[in-house]
């Protein structure tokens, strides 16, 4: 990221000044904060903003400090996990490769994502070169669409695959009453092979 993109980004955020509570769960990343926050008790959660939308003066002052000025956003990460102190890290940004790297940062903190969308081979995580970083890889569970993805993900990441499905459409049916009915619309979309002349394929 550049030096502007980041100035920009810290001038339009939002600014904490208290240091975040320990809590037992959290949330890494508001995207998709509202399909799992009733896993939890939400006096159990913290949600971290990973997209800078919110700085936490007091995280970014103590990873300036903890790493004499060498910063980087997955620093600050670092240093906001360090301190909140969960038992579990969930999030349902499944193809952040960041996340995929915390579990070898803190090995005794439960790491999992959920997959919130599907896959494909062009501009997505399996169209990236990622066999160098696959030893920096690691999670205790992946819950996924179903085990062909789930393959896919155990080539790269090390860690227990559980298909269970989409669980954001799986809710879906706890709010259907007696008389209601689902339409099914399918998320393919077909391509050009100017545009995608290796082939375009959903996981």
């Amino acid at each position: 990221m550049s030096i502007i993109n980041k100035f920009k980004i810290f001038i339009k955020s939002k600014y904490i000044f208290k240091k975040p509570p320990q809590r037992p769960v959290m949330i890494y990343d508001d995207i998709g904060y509202e399909i799992i926050n009733d896993l939890f008790d939400l006096k159990d959660v913290y949600l971290l903003d990973t997209r800078k939308i919110s700085i936490n003066i007091y995280i970014l002052i103590n990873s300036l400090i903890s790493n004499f000025f060498n910063w980087s956003n997955q620093k600050y990460i670092y240093e906001y996990i360090k301190t909140v102190n969960p038992n579990i890290v969930i999030t349902t940004t499944d193809n952040d490769t960041n996340f995929w790297k915390l579990k070898k940062k803190f090995k005794k903190i439960k790491f999992y994502f959920i997959q919130n969308g599907s896959r494909d081979n062009h501009k997505d995580v399996f169209s990236k070169n990622l066999a160098k970083e696959k030893s920096f890889f690691s999670l205790d569970a992946m819950f996924v669409f179903n085990k062909n993805i789930g393959k896919l993900y155990s080539e790269l990441i090390e860690g227990e695959v559980i298909p269970i499905g989409s669980y954001n459409n799986n809710r879906v049916f706890d709010e259907i009453d007696e008389g209601d009915y689902l339409l099914y619309i399918s998320q393919f979309d077909s391509y050009s092979s100017n545009a995608y002349p290796e082939g375009h394929y959903y996981f």
